[in-house]
């Protein structure tokens, strides 16, 4: 019996992954239905693959074996599809894209605008996930390419199978209510909207407190940008915004923007496996996004529209 690539992915992404839930959400699949397909895939071969041990998953010898060969398998199939795109006239195939939330409200609309007018043969979908998870994704196939961001002091550790380049520097602003006329620094009095301890942004926001002499009292705490740009217009914290999430007009009713002694940006950047340098597939999307970065930064307010 002929095995089913699409349950040997399931297993080299649960190897990969180590968990139910975390292969599910790798795959955009529930854990009910990752677990079916694999519970036939032992059917097929007829050995029992994996055991579960609390939440995780553990691999039998003959569930590794068999993911290991897996993983060479789906390596070739990828190759040859990517040989199989460069002979073509157009890049033609599906691409898997993680993004954070403020680059994928930010070019998203631009993007899937510039493949539909001129490259219809490629379709994009497009997983919601944090830079340093999209990253982990990146190197175990789970995703083909991924837009990531960089926080001065803090670059992402990038293994060497991955490939990256710069798509922007997005100026980061000291975010806080309009109403309150207060400085143009940060305020040690105030409450603060940042990102979850241990994220790189959250280093950055409390390393630029404590160079003002202060540590930040945090009522609010999200990855969700639009969230803290919702409490600091609603007067209730202070916050650091990068442009892509106030439009990168400098400027958001009910939000007074200031920027910061050195005008500290992020880099947004792209990454893609080694092996898919060459592919046209990629490089295209690669473009479009690079092109629609600058299209971003060129016209202000872009996001003028997309309230919290």
């Amino acid at each position: 019996m002929a095995l089913d690539v699409r349950r040997l992915r399931m297993l080299s992404q649960l190897k990969a992954s180590g968990t139910m839930a975390a292969a599910a959400r790798a795959m955009n699949y529930s854990p009910a239905s990752i677990s079916q397909q694999l519970a036939q895939l032992e059917r097929d071969v007829g050995s029992t693959l994996f055991v579960t041990a609390g939440r995780s998953v553990r691999l039998t010898p003959a569930g590794t074996a068999l993911a290991t060969r897996a993983d060479e398998i789906i390596e070739a199939l990828d190759a040859a599809e990517r040989e199989v795109r460069r002979l073509g006239s157009a890049p033609v195939g599906r691409l898997r894209l993680a993004i954070f939330q403020s680059a994928a409200l930010a070019v998203l609309r631009q993007v899937y605008g510039r493949l539909r007018r001129d490259f219809g043969g490629i379709r994009l979908d497009v997983a919601h996930l944090e830079p340093r998870v999209a990253l982990e994704e990146l190197s175990r196939h789970a995703v083909d390419i991924a837009v990531l961001e960089e926080y001065p002091g803090s670059p992402l550790p990038k293994p060497r199978s991955v490939t990256t380049r710069l798509l922007t520097l997005d100026p980061l602003y000291l975010a806080s209510p309009a109403a309150e006329h207060r400085s143009a620094q940060p305020d040690p009095r105030a409450r603060w909207a940042l990102e979850p301890e241990g994220t790189a942004a959250r280093r950055w926001a409390e390393a630029t407190c404590r160079t003002a002499g202060f540590e930040p009292d945090v009522q609010f705490e999200s990855h969700d940008l639009m969230l803290h740009r919702a409490a600091v217009r609603a007067g209730l914290a202070h916050s650091f915004l990068p442009g892509l999430a106030v439009g990168g007009s400098g400027d958001d009713a009910g939000i007074r923007l200031d920027r910061l002694p050195g005008d500290p940006a992020r880099s947004i950047i792209v990454a893609y496996s080694n092996s898919a340098v060459d592919d046209p597939v990629v490089s295209t999307v690669a473009e479009v996004l690079q092109d629609s970065f600058a299209d971003n930064s060129r016209s202000p307010g872009a996001l003028g529209s997309v309230g919290p």
